[in-house]
């Protein structure tokens, strides 16, 4: 008989595939495929398998599907009826604005539509049309270093289905930007800053001492 801990990490290694949209699953020996992808082609001798749905980098969702207290709990909500394409799961201690509503909102009640306007490697832009309040997960790891704004305005990150990225958004129109900005990468750009103004700064100096030296000489030659 398998552990019980061996079949409860496999099954939430599963889940959590899906949740964080893991399009292709790529084996050389593949006895145990997980439910959803479909096999596309061979390899270098591997078998490549493709998912039917994959979440993508940005969802809109209108429904908080339960919260859960420690991170233990989150396999076992999982294990509900849980749709990543339309609702999250929420830690119990996250404050959302409006969330008695959110969790009382049917799965199927929103209706949002999203538009990719920008995207850099540490940032992404996205306007939303939603038809009532919902949250934007942006599926990557939650960190500190995730900046959002609404319309240009600052707003909190919230921390949505135990590791991603959400924030919490009002009916209408929203510009949504998220922007990856760790402390030691600002530190960096500073540094860079300032070696580019030392080495613009030491080669302008170079440059006018040069072409000083050469007034000068010229000037002695004509004497």
């Amino acid at each position: 008989m398998a552990d019980p801990d061996c079949r409860r990490e496999s099954f939430c290694r599963r889940l959590c595939d899906q949740l964080l949209g893991v399009k292709y699953y790529l084996c050389e020996i593949c006895d145990r495929v997980p439910p959803g992808y479909a096999y596309d082609r061979t390899l270098l001798n591997h078998k490549l398998f493709v998912a039917d749905r994959a979440v993508p980098r940005v969802v809109v969702v209108g429904r908080v599907a339960g919260l859960y207290d420690r991170r233990e709990e989150f396999p076992a909500r999982l294990r509900a009826v849980f749709d990543p394409f339309r609702e999250v799961l929420l830690d119990r201690s996250v404050a959302v604005p409006g969330l008695a509503d959110l969790v009382d909102t049917p799965a199927d009640a929103l209706h949002a539509v999203v538009k990719q306007e920008a995207r850099s490697l540490n940032a992404v832009e996205v306007s939303v049309s939603s038809d009532r309040p919902a949250i934007v997960v942006l599926n990557e790891y939650f960190t500190d270093a995730w900046n959002v704004s609404i319309n240009g305005i600052g707003a909190t990150t919230i921390k949505v289905n135990l590791n991603q990225v959400g924030v919490a958004i009002p009916a209408g129109g929203s510009v949504v930007r998220f922007e990856y900005r760790p402390a030691l990468f600002i530190w960096l750009l500073r540094v860079q800053r300032m070696a580019v103004l030392i080495v613009l700064a030491v080669g302008g100096a170079y440059a006018w001492r040069r072409a000083r030296s050469r007034i000068v000489l010229r000037s002695s030659a004509r004497a």
